[in-house]
């Protein structure tokens, strides 16, 4: 089927000037919150430059376009692997991921990532280099092994909560980087 049921009225909804666009135009890429910064996939120096404000205007500015995924301008934010909509660096940790970690906390003066995008292995959430990478992806979303979740912190430390019981301490929240 050429065009199914429901595309043309899902894209009309989803446009910068639909329903559901302008509230996501509305809404922060990252955030920061005490020390901790929360993004959809992780945010690397280079954009860290940007401070939170700049990498929130340049994803708000490149999704007011009204083109469909595969038809977005190269450079676009939307599908730029090392934006932080898509990057994986902090999560998959190849190259030096830990320096440039840290100096993106620097940069932000934060003193940890709490980070999506990447499913993390057992569907369990996990902490990577000291608890400054904190990955929160535990595959709501796969019906048959993914795990409903929530990362709570509290007292300066970060605990992995798995209802209706389970919460698990995975350490402290690390100070700021020097």
């Amino acid at each position: 089927m050429l065009h199914p049921l429901g595309r043309a009225e899902f894209r009309s909804a989803l446009a910068p000037s639909g329903r559901y666009g302008r509230w996501i135009l509305g809404l922060p890429t990252a955030v920061k919150i005490g020390h901790l910064v929360f993004s959809h996939a992780g945010i690397l120096p280079e954009w860290a430059e940007k401070g939170l404000d700049g990498i929130n205007s340049r994803v708000r500015e490149d999704m007011r376009v009204d083109l469909y995924f595969p038809a977005l301008p190269e450079g676009n934010v939307l599908i730029d692997p090392t934006g932080p909509l898509w990057t994986r660096e902090y999560a998959w940790g190849k190259g030096p991921a830990e320096k440039r970690l840290v100096a993106s906390l620097r940069l932000l003066r934060a003193s940890a990532q709490i980070m999506g995008h990447t499913p993390t292995r057992g569907a369990r959430i996990t902490s990577r280099y000291g608890g400054r990478a904190v990955f929160i992806d535990t595959g709501i979303g796969r019906p048959n092994t993914g795990k409903v979740s929530a990362l709570v912190v509290e007292g300066g430390v970060f605990y992995a909560v798995y209802p209706p019981r389970e919460r698990r301490k995975l350490g402290p929240v690390p100070a700021l980087p020097t």
